[in-house]
């Protein structure tokens, strides 16, 4: 017996500590520029209407993630734009965009969250950080002139116009925003200036979304694989070097972090021949301070020579099956949640129904648990009472057990015999064990998505408790969780001391599991403990 109390206790520290480091997220360290070797990522894209072929040539040119930008310089000018859903900075400084704040996401400081960070643009470095940037072969303008903003109430659309000029060339951006939506289509017009005008070629750099203040925030890479034509995730340590070819109306490439994507959905003028990422490692400054990385995708076109227009459309919004499929039904696989992926969106989808109706994700969660939990008390109440039973039973089992350890048939024989005379199964304690093996599955499920549905973060319950995505900082939930289970170890009848200790001990390690878990969840689990602590004294009651 002490053999099989302390192997089992061993098991159970051995599958918590499984289940945190498969569920944990790293920030991985980069390694630098992604130049180098060129690879191809995915199967490559066949072009859907006539255009310039990309040959053997253009596609194994060396990735080119660096910048060399003109010498005018001019004091920055920013215009910003108003939409039902979003908040857009623009700014001459490359015609880019500066901030994209979302007015349904706040932050820490009550501020509308924005996937898109300003580091300024005094240096070489700094400027080659602007999202939205065009850049050229050589001698890239950097200073744009704004030329008008265009509404259209009838289709829900603004669009800001900048222009830049290079000694060949006139560059003209187009944005154009939706109402509706988190799409963001990209015109981009190029003009010779001059007969002899020396051919381009343009690269567009887009910032991986990233919110400074939310912690264990991580990049991800991910892009259409037009082989299997569906969306494939990429170890970022992995995509050095690694070039996607494209020409295709409908290409899937972009970045992610924990809640927001920033993602190219559609080229139907066939512009961009490949995608790649430039990718840089932030060294900490101080000691104490954690390392973080800087990645852009970059979207290279072919060799012009002539006067054209293009456009593209980007995703540029919270991870939320919602807003994903209403700009491109392929980014709903960018919410998959493992093997769990399907009971992982039921979930969400029952949660948002409950919130919408109670205005309170924190109240919506325990409702949510309620829903799950009490339909299976009947179940619940009769499993844990044909345990009990079975329990008083088990000396005299293990008593038949031992008496014929070295006879294993006739140990059968007895043990069938006394489970039929007693009127007992064998398959009792698998039976008890039922309704906590079915709620397991959905505990999976939640860890899974309540720590990672943007919505949550930041969203508060009552008291204390003012963030569901985060754990709790005064460690209150876990406590009760913890003192919770224990009180239901401590009503269930065991003749086995050290099966009580056991359990007992398992209840301190749950406790110190969810300490650091997402609040919401704690709350669900304190929740599922006080309604089978309710099922106990309900069962006591009926069966004196």
């Amino acid at each position: 017996m002490d053999k099989r109390f302390w192997l089992t206790i061993s098991l159970s520290i051995a599958t918590v500590w499984g289940i945190q480091w498969y569920f944990g997220k790293n920030i991985p360290q980069g390694d630098g520029s992604s130049a180098g070797p060129i690879q191809v990522g995915g199967a490559l894209s066949m072009p859907q209407k006539p255009s310039k072929v990309m040959n053997a040539q253009d596609f194994y040119r060396p990735l080119n993630t660096t910048v060399v930008f003109d010498q005018e310089q001019q004091a920055v000018d920013v215009h910003q734009v108003e939409t039902p859903l979003a908040q857009i900075v623009f700014t001459n400084q490359g015609g880019a965009i500066a901030r994209f704040a979302f007015k349904k996401h706040k932050g820490k400081n009550g501020e509308f969250l924005s996937s898109v960070n300003d580091y300024g643009f005094l240096s070489q470095e700094a400027k080659m950080k602007t999202c939205f940037l065009l850049a050229l072969d050589e001698a890239t303008p950097f200073v744009y002139t704004f030329e008008q903003e265009v509404r259209d109430a009838n289709k829900g659309t603004v669009a800001v116009v900048y222009k830049a000029e290079t000694s060949d060339w006139i560059l003209k951006k187009t944005y154009t925003l939706y109402d509706a939506s988190y799409q963001v289509d990209l015109g981009i017009a190029l003009e010779p200036k001059k007969d002899d005008a020396k051919p381009v070629r343009v690269r567009l750099f887009v910032q991986s979304p990233w919110i400074q203040e939310v912690t264990e925030n991580v990049h991800g890479l991910f892009a259409l694989d037009a082989a299997k034509n569906k969306l494939e995730k990429t170890d970022l340590d992995k995509a050095a070097g690694i070039a996607w070819p494209w020409n295709v109306e409908r290409p899937l490439f972009g970045l992610e972090d924990k809640y927001f994507a920033h993602a190219l959905v559609g080229d139907k003028d066939l512009f961009v021949q490949r995608s790649f990422i430039r990718d840089l490692k932030v060294v900490p400054q101080k000691v104490g301070d954690v390392g973080s990385r800087e990645v852009f995708s970059i979207f290279e076109s072919g060799l012009h020579d002539a006067a054209g227009a293009w456009t593209l459309s980007f995703y540029m919004g919270p991870k939320t099956v919602q807003d994903l499929v209403a700009v491109d039904d392929r980014l709903d696989d960018l919410m998959s949640f493992g093997w769990l992926s399907w009971l992982c969106k039921l979930l969400l989808t029952l949660l948002e129904w409950l919130y919408a109706y109670f205005g309170n994700y924190g109240l919506a969660i325990v409702v949510l648990a309620l829903a799950l939990r009490l339909p299976l008390s009947p179940l619940s109440i009769q499993s844990r009472r044909k345990m009990e039973l079975y329990q008083k039973f088990s000396p005299t089992i293990q008593k038949i057990r031992n008496k014929y350890k070295h006879d294993l048939k006739q140990q059968q024989e007895e043990l069938m015999r006394f489970h039929r005379d007693h009127n007992l199964s064998p398959s009792t304690p698998i039976f008890g064990c039922l309704p906590m093996l079915i709620q397991l599955p959905i505990l999976f499920a939640l860890f899974r998505v309540l720590g990672n549905h943007v919505n949550l973060y930041n969203a508060p319950f009552y008291g204390w408790v003012i963030d569901l995505s985060s754990k709790d900082p005064y460690y209150i939930l876990p406590v009760l969780m913890g003192g919770s289970m224990i009180w239901q170890q401590l009503m269930t009848p065991s003749t086995d001391d050290k099966q009580r200790v056991l359990m007992v001990f398992m209840s301190v390690v749950f406790m110190v599991f969810f300490a650091k878990a997402a609040a919401g969840l704690v709350i669900y689990w304190l929740i599922n403990n006080v309604v089978t602590l309710g099922e106990d004294y309900l069962r006591r009651a009926l069966y004196r």
